[in-house]
């Protein structure tokens, strides 16, 4: 039997992750790098996601991808996230990503100063499996981006991301 793709599906055009404040339950999350591992990240999954207001019901899992290397610095080496450079935006993204993750599952502590959190320790419990099932309210974003397909023609999709994750309630 022949299948037909839509060429939407074949150039990645489909439909993005809508924008708004949702609620879902971790169910995996692996460490993803690029090949000199100079970038990588934690790519998480989250099922059973509901809208919480008034914000589109979606029906699919989310997946993000939280940065914890970036141009070889690790979230493991940084002592001030409010002070990185510029150009280590993702390092402190992620950072802030994965102190909202652990303060939701109750592996952080918000002080005055901020969330006290041992980020070894979280990114460890996360790839073993040891939050999964457990709830968060995330807030997602859509951002266009464009890159080069292998005609080399210039092609646009909207990734949708994470922008901050906190407890239920």
């Amino acid at each position: 039997m022949q299948s037909v793709i839509p060429t939407s599906v074949v150039d990645n055009a489909f439909v993005p992750f809508p924008e708004g404040t949702y609620k879902g339950a971790l169910s995996d999350c692996n460490l993803v790098s690029n090949k000199d591992e100079t970038w990588a990240g934690l790519e998480c999954t989250f099922t059973d996601v509901e809208p919480v207001g008034d914000y589109p019901e979606d029906g699919r899992p989310f997946t993000d991808t939280i940065t914890i290397r970036l141009s070889g610095q690790s979230v493991l080496d940084v002592t001030d996230f409010a002070n990185l450079p510029r150009k280590m935006y993702g390092l402190q993204l992620g950072g802030g990503l994965l102190a909202g993750l652990a303060e939701a599952f109750g592996a952080a502590i918000r002080t005055e100063e901020g969330v006290a959190v041992d980020l070894e320790a979280f990114i460890g419990d996360l790839q073993d499996g040891l939050h999964e099932a457990k709830e968060v309210v995330f807030f997602t974003r859509q951002k266009e981006r464009s890159y080069e397909n292998d005609e080399g023609e210039k092609v646009k999709v909207i990734d949708t991301r994470a922008t901050r994750y906190a407890p239920l309630g």
